[in-house]
């Protein structure tokens, strides 16, 4: 899709050729999961959250440059910034690159289009996302609203462990073949024995919240991949 140039003379600058090597690593990640690898679930959902913030904001730039938007007071072409507030309440711009929150850029964004719809309009370029997709942005924001989540065992905030995302959870023998009658498939196990007189715990292997996940952001960066596109194809005048 892109020149073959560097990617500080992309006219997104960049944004989207890197969400796109991101995008690709996930989608061949996926392919070759499997279930029997403890946690490989993690760096296959990392690279698709990051793909969806990087196009987001790859996005944001192209209506920006393409319609002379400017960044607060700034040029277009100037380096991107977002309203938001300050600690004391009042709006500030802030650089694009310190913001995180995918649900804060799908809504600046959604919002710039139906803003700009007109404009659009006359260079054939409108671009509408699917109906349930707001509602897949919040169930990520409340999954993971920094980018934190999949790279960390701990919140990075309260530095608590968030039990959800490990592969492996604690549980009870009868639990354990309670689940195994019900799925009728093999199950991973491990029962470790007490030590220092401490009780002994059963854990067992549980994916039920990785595919889910990983589902959940391939769709999302699938769709704002063909979003990024079809600015990018449409409002560069072709380059790109």
């Amino acid at each position: 899709m892109y020149l073959f140039s560097p990617l500080d003379q992309h006219y997104d600058k960049g944004f989207g050729a890197v969400a796109d090597s991101f995008y690709d690593a996930a989608i061949t990640l996926k392919e070759q999961y499997h279930r029997s690898r403890s946690n490989g679930h993690l760096p296959i959902c990392y690279l698709f959250r990051h793909s969806i913030e990087l196009f987001l904001k790859g996005s944001i730039i192209i209506v920006h440059q393409g319609l002379n938007i400017p960044y607060g007071d700034k040029l277009c072409t100037s380096e991107p910034t977002l309203p938001g507030l300050d600690k004391k309440g009042n709006i500030e711009q802030k650089k694009i690159y310190n913001i995180h929150d995918v649900n804060v850029l799908y809504k600046y964004l959604s919002g710039l289009l139906d803003e700009k719809k007109a404009e659009l309009d006359n260079i054939y370029c409108v671009w509408r996302f699917s109906d349930d997709f707001a509602q897949k942005v919040e169930q990520l924001e409340k999954m993971d609203s920094s980018s934190a989540y999949f790279r960390y065992p701990k919140d990075k905030k309260t530095f608590t462990y968030e039990k959800d995302k490990s592969a492996f959870k604690e549980t009870t023998v009868e639990d354990v073949m309670a689940m195994a009658i019900k799925s009728g498939e093999p199950m991973k196990s491990m029962k470790t024995v007490s030590l220092l007189g401490k009780d002994i715990k059963i854990f067992v292997h549980d994916d039920s919240f990785t595919d889910k996940a990983m589902n959940l952001l391939a769709e999302i960066a699938d769709e704002v991949s063909s979003c990024h596109f079809a600015l990018m194809s449409k409002i560069s005048g072709g380059y790109i």
